[in-house]
Parts: structure tokens; sequence; C-alpha cells
């Protein structure tokens, strides 16, 4: 079964990601699997379809940065240890200058600077079991979506810390459903 898809209409391709974590290219077109990769437990994945890009999170932790053309294998442009268990989610920003990166299993979300592998900012204590998040990397205002049921909206570029705060982000509010159901 297919857990998640990117589409690109222009180039007339799409990623899924599998059951049991494979990342597969395919043509929209000709209904056939141009490339299949990533034979690792891929839990998420973030396409920029402009700069043929990938980021992917993996069961054991690790984050994925690959470059990819339609009708050919990828190429894995770094590997690199990044939280305590699977990741749950990542954000890809447009242009592929930086990504997010965040488990439920040490409930951290990181931010990463692609382009020389260094970590810019790490948020601790975000949600116990973090399941998504995701971000306007214009405003750098973070949503996550927690077990809990709770999107919480965060502005991780604040230079000051207001309201419940933790390291390097400050909640600005939370969204809940009327009937406290997710």
């Amino acid at each position: 079964s297919v857990l998640s898809i990117s589409v690109c209409w222009r180039s007339r391709c799409c990623w899924s990601r599998g059951l049991h974590g494979g990342l597969r290219l395919w043509n929209l077109e000709t209904a056939s699997c141009q490339a299949m990769c990533l034979h690792e437990a891929v839990c998420c994945f973030s396409v920029d379809w402009s700069q043929q890009r990938a980021i992917a999170g993996v069961r054991q932790g690790c984050l994925l940065f690959f470059r990819f053309s339609t009708g050919d294998a990828i190429e894995v442009l770094w590997r690199r240890p990044s939280h305590c268990g699977s990741i749950s989610s990542v954000s890809l920003e447009p242009g592929c200058q930086r990504a997010l990166s965040a488990a439920a299993s040490d409930g951290k979300v990181c931010l990463w600077d692609l382009r020389d592998q260094s970590l810019l900012h790490v948020i601790e204590g975000i949600s116990d079991g973090l399941c998504r998040l995701a971000l306007d990397w214009q405003a750098m205002w973070l949503l996550t979506a927690g077990k809990d049921g709770v999107v919480r909206v965060w502005d991780i570029a604040c230079e000051r810390q207001r309201g419940a705060a933790t390291q390097g982000a400050a909640l600005i509010g939370e969204l809940r459903s009327a009937s406290g159901a997710s």
C-alpha cells in the first residue's frame, strides 16, 4: 500500500512511499516506475521538484538528502544521524537551503543547513508523541501536531521568548477542535 505521495504535473512524475518504506519515482504518462530507491525504512519525505532534491527521514533516525533526475537513480548528497529513533516528519525549504526534521521519540525539531550539513537550531520539548510538522519558511512559524490531537503554533525566529517557551521557540497558540477530538 502507498502511504504518501508527492507529484509534479509539469514533469509528469511522482514519488511514492510504500508500507515498507521504499521510495519510488513514477512516470505518470507511462504509469511505470522510473527508479526504486532508498530501500531503507523511509518514514517521511519532502521534495523540491524545481531543484530535483528531496530529503527523507528513516526509522534509524538518519536524514538522507539526495538529488534525483527523472529516469535516473538518485545521488545521496549526504546522510546524517539526527534523532534518537524514527523521524516522524520532514520539511524541505523551497530552494533547498534548509530543512526541518522531527522525531516522536525524542520530542525534538531540528533545523538543518543543507549546504554544509550543519545543525542550525534544536527545539526541544515541543510535544510528547510529535507526529507531523509544517513550517512557513518566510515567517519562521512552525506548526506541530502531536498524538494529543493538538496543533501548536511556534515562533522559531524569535530572539525574545514569549509565552510558554522551549529552547529556541516560543509557543504562540494552540489549535483545538471544539469537541476536543483530533
